[in-house]
């Protein structure tokens, strides 16, 4: 029997935060299988982990048929994460995944999910050992640290930021998952979940950094402040709106990979890299160095404010393309699988059938852009929509004179229109590559 937890739970008093460190097999082979599997944002190197060159046996095949079908589904969602992934943050060994893996999903698609994982953990277990040391030095000095009195200092910081009241709990439960040798890093946030890769030379300074930046963002989510920042960008322009995508992250990665990495990480240095996306990186460096000479940290429309005047600054026109504007963008149309496959604005995006009411998506702010991907067939069998975006038919037949086009009713609304459902794809992709976003009214759409 494998005992693979590796742990740590501080006791959580009124008002304080638990604390827990973790790395164990199951999270691991959850990467790698996932990774195996095709799924986005994991490092091609999981993948030899699990299979031999283009192997492709009938479990994986399946696994993967599957997979994105199981994100929020079963109980544990309501932890703020999808209940498979939990099961394997919170499982010591392989046959605890498995048990929990067999409530948390559906019979059908638990058979799929345990023989692929039966499969993996077969092929991944004898690195196990090796893989396993990598994490297993990195527990003492993260727990040690997490329970000190500089992150507890970061953490009343925080909560101050964001409105929360002085004995809010803002746990950590922190997952390390082994990763293969390459420059590829990832540290994602589910609810109070903060799973970090780590590599063969890690040290705990950037792991600690990186988890109080997950932190922030868990407490960015619960802030009564947020609603008021979220508006403001809808009312600061195209500037606004492009700004509004990123706050997010760049206030996180200001606190985390900023002033908390100042404060514990004896390796940090502000010219090095914060984050690998380069707007946010730009925003976020900017933003920290704003808040050392007393800038507004605290959540709401000054604050919104700032970072818009710090990215006219920080980011130049070049990295300002529409697609930057399209985070968290609802996306209405029919076939939606192709068209995700021709847009790939970003995971964010809610793709919903065209209908002739284009609200914002569910949990979407005032800001997010909505954009309609058309024929000239579709919209023009739609009156009232037509309606809604003050256009009739001659009026669409003309915009489409020279080919494909977009409209732009309002501020947030984007009506991407072609011919046919051939040039439709075209079309979206050449609207995502627009240099900014378009004026009111119609623009056409160059070749893609």
């Amino acid at each position: 029997m494998l005992l693979l937890l590796i742990g740590f739970v501080a006791p959580a008093r009124a008002g304080e935060p638990e604390i827990r460190v973790s790395a164990g097999f199951p999270a691991t082979l959850l990467y790698a299988l996932d990774a195996a599997a095709g799924e986005r944002n994991r490092d091609a190197g999981y993948r030899a982990w699990i299979v031999d060159g283009d192997e492709n046996p009938e479990w994986l095949r399946a696994y993967a048929a599957r997979r994105r079908l199981w994100n929020g589904v079963g109980p544990q969602a309501r932890e703020g994460a999808p209940s498979y992934e939990i099961c394997a943050w919170e499982s010591a060994d392989l046959e605890p995944f498995v048990a929990c893996v067999r409530e948390a999903l559906p019979s059908g698609d638990a058979e799929v999910a345990e023989r692929a994982l039966r499969a993996a953990a077969a092929r991944l277990g004898p690195r196990w050992p090796a893989l396993r040391r990598r994490v297993d030095r990195l527990v003492p000095p993260l727990e040690a640290a997490l329970r000190g009195d500089g992150v507890r200092a970061l953490l009343a910081e925080l909560r101050a930021s964001t409105g929360l009241a002085e004995d809010a709990r803002l746990d950590v439960r922190v997952v390390l998952v082994a990763k293969p040798d390459s420059r590829h890093w990832f540290g994602h946030q589910w609810g109070p979940y903060m799973v970090h890769e780590v590599g063969r030379g890690d040290a705990p300074g950037p792991l600690l950094a990186a988890a109080m930046h997950e932190v922030a963002h868990l407490a960015h989510a619960r802030s009564p402040w947020r609603a008021s920042m979220e508006a403001a960008f809808a009312e600061l322009g195209d500037d606004g709106l492009f700004v509004a995508n990123a706050w997010d992250e760049a206030v996180a990665t200001a606190f985390g990979n900023g002033l908390a990495a100042a404060r514990l990480d004896p390796g940090f240095r502000e010219d090095a890299q914060f984050y690998a996306d380069p707007v946010v990186d730009a925003l976020g460096r900017a933003l920290y160095r704003a808040w050392r000479e007393g800038g507004t940290r605290a959540l709401g429309p000054a604050l919104a404010a700032d970072l818009v005047r710090l990215a006219r600054a920080a980011v130049p026109a070049e990295k300002r393309t529409v697609d930057r504007h399209l985070w968290y963008a609802t996306v209405y149309g029919k076939a939606r699988d192709a068209l995700l496959r021709a847009v790939r604005y970003r995971n964010a995006a809610q793709f919903l059938e065209l209908h002739d009411d284009v609200p914002a998506g569910r949990g979407l702010p005032p800001w997010a852009a909505r954009v309609v991907l058309a024929t000239r067939d579709e919209l023009a069998a739609r009156p009232a929509l037509l309606a809604r975006l003050g256009v009739d038919a001659p009026a669409l037949d003309a915009a489409l004179d020279r080919g494909a086009a977009v409209l732009r009713p309002d501020a947030a609304l984007f009506v991407v229109v072609a011919r046919a459902g051939a040039e439709l794809k075209a079309a979206a992709r050449a609207f995502s590559k627009l240099p900014k976003l378009p004026a009111r009214g119609w623009t056409p759409l160059p070749p893609d």
